[in-house]
């Protein structure tokens, strides 16, 4: 439950969640489920890919220069 304590999560979510719903409630029925779950992932791949961008940088000040 780490997530419940990053930042980085709690500021992607709202926007996310914004989307999601919109979708959801914006368009037909037959296809908002799945575009809403094309959401989801979506924020998960901006997640971790942020996440791993934060971890290289972090590194990178502590002297391990590796690109």
């Amino acid at each position: 439950m780490s997530h419940l304590k990053n930042k980085l999560y709690w500021m992607l979510m709202p926007p996310f969640l914004i989307a999601a719903m919109s979708l959801i409630y914006f368009l037909p029925v037959e296809s908002a489920a799945f575009y809403s779950i094309g959401i989801v992932v979506l924020f998960w791949v901006v997640y971790y890919s942020l996440r791993k961008v934060q971890a290289k940088k972090s590194n990178g000040k502590q002297g391990d220069y590796d690109s």
